[in-house]
């Protein structure tokens, strides 16, 4: 059964769980990492990868640089179908998920605690009513993490804190940080008025936002824990 770990604040949590995630995380990616390079080069060998590309290479007769099969990359049509020959390559392997669960305000949210080491990642998911519909978001989201055959479990956490969604030097003076960006996005014609109308009114509102950001408390942690594993007693 998938437990919420509470801790007090971030800080906490990354030296009490997310050090040892993200070393595990690191190592199993490494290994993946030489699976896929020996992979790699089996599929160009046998696929005849390697003997077009030296064939086309050889008519282009040009006096620049020239590379070996092994430091090109694959078509996406070519890489399509090496997928699906080593769809299982990373079996036995796994990447270890940090998922924290938290509000906005009064709606729930929940996103990826890792660091940048995960070989695949999931869409942060937000704006749930309740903890019914957060657990259903979190379940549909992680579901989607595939990756050759990796086992991606998730580990939940929360915290204590509360932080103000808008950082403090931006509520004390939020006309004056709007007004950077609006002259910011007046500068860069390569953004449409309509885009930029539609992020200035996002920004206004994260300006001008009194809401906070908290963690789970113990009854939601327990609910969640109940509907995310509906057949565990």
């Amino acid at each position: 059964m998938e437990k919420v770990q509470i801790y007090n604040n971030q800080e906490e949590m990354w030296k009490q769980l997310g050090r040892e995630v993200y070393r595990n995380n690191f190592k199993n990616g490494g290994t993946f990492g030489n699976l896929y390079k020996k992979a790699m080069l089996e599929y160009k060998e046998e696929s005849g990868f390697n003997m077009r590309f030296l064939e086309a290479q050889g008519k282009k007769k040009t006096s620049g640089s020239t590379f070996l099969p092994a430091q090109v990359a694959l078509h996406k049509d070519e890489q399509e179908k090496f997928n699906e020959v080593y769809h299982d390559l990373g079996n036995g392997l796994e990447q270890k998920v940090l998922v924290s669960l938290f509000t906005e305000g009064n709606k729930y949210s929940f996103g990826e605690g890792n660091r940048g080491e995960l070989l695949n990642s999931f869409e942060e998911g937000a704006d749930y009513d309740n903890i019914t519909s957060l657990a259903q978001g979190v379940k549909e989201e992680l579901s989607k993490i595939k990756y050759f055959g990796i086992i991606f479990s998730p580990i939940f956490y929360t915290t204590k804190e509360e932080v103000p969604i808008a950082p403090e030097h931006i509520s004390n003076n939020p006309e004056g940080f709007l007004r950077q960006f609006t002259e910011d996005a007046k500068k860069d014609s390569a953004l449409s008025v309509e885009f930029n109308n539609l992020f200035l009114d996002g920004l206004r509102d994260f300006a001008y936002s009194k809401d906070k950001i908290r963690g789970l408390n113990e009854v939601e942690c327990s609910e969640f824990e109940r509907l995310y594993n509906p057949n565990t007693i």
